[in-house]
């Protein structure tokens, strides 16, 4: 466990594939289960959880680390962190395979959209493929997660946000005008592109929030030039009741 992720370790068996399938099946049962959980939470009045995953073939550095006092079994190295980033790429009920993952598994695996993002530690593009079923021992679907199932209004909301690198919020404050929202996201208009897959902490203005400072954590899916500026499609990624609250009975109200 780290932080708020988990690494899972699965051995390559040289002589078949039975251990990628074991892996990929893994991944894909666990967002199977990720339906219940949300079922559980929505009878205890909680917000749902989504997972992202990433998956990644390579060669690693394991062994245990550390004294003994304290030690623990650890892998380190570069096909390590290409798992990492592939996970903070991944959106809301996604799994996310590597090159050398869909290499391996391409014969048994249907995959969807393929997407090329710089990330760093790597000087290249990398290419992620996103997993949609196994077919092999049998035929296992990964749930589709619809990223706008409610009704979407027009707006015309000031907003100001700031870009994460990692985990670290930037000083650099952005303005925009939200001009179309529903309760899993929005689209804004800024006067400077936003890359896609870019995190963003924003504030929208009191006239939605009120006095709340609850804070709202999100994605960019994509970003287009348009007459007046740049529009980009995001997704909330983190938001909390209070907040997820009062945007629905604002765009329930304007339906």
């Amino acid at each position: 466990f780290m932080g708020d992720s988990i690494m899972v370790l699965f051995t390559t068996n040289q002589e078949d594939d039975s251990d990628l399938v074991a892996t990929l099946r893994c991944a894909i049962e666990m967002q199977i289960a990720m339906n219940d959980i949300n079922e559980h939470s929505k009878k205890l009045g909680l917000p749902n959880l989504f997972m992202g995953i990433g998956i990644n073939t390579g060669e690693v550095v394991a062994g245990t680390l550390g004294s003994a006092i304290h030690s623990e079994y650890t892998v380190i190295g570069d096909e390590v962190n290409l798992a990492s980033r592939l996970e903070a790429q991944s959106l809301r009920g996604q799994i996310l395979l590597s090159d050398n993952t869909y290499l391996l598994a391409k014969d048994f695996i249907e995959v969807g959209s393929i997407n090329t993002v710089h990330v760093k530690g790597k000087s290249d593009a990398v290419k992620m493929f996103e997993l949609l079923a196994i077919t092999e021992p049998d035929y296992l679907a990964v749930p589709q997660r619809e990223i706008r199932t409610s009704p979407r209004v027009e707006a015309n909301i000031p907003i100001q946000f700031n870009l994460l690198e990692g985990k670290t919020v930037l000083d650099t404050e952005f303005t925009g005008t939200v001009i179309d929202m529903s309760y899993g996201g929005l689209f804004i208009l800024t006067e400077k592109p936003l890359e896609p897959n870019t995190e963003i902490k924003m504030e929208i203005s009191v006239s939605i929030l009120g006095k709340a400072s609850s804070v709202v954590y999100a994605r960019v899916l994509g970003c287009r030039e348009v007459g007046e500026g740049y529009e980009s499609n995001v997704e909330f990624t983190s938001l909390d009741d209070k907040a997820s609250g009062i945007i629905k009975s604002y765009v329930d109200s304007l339906v």
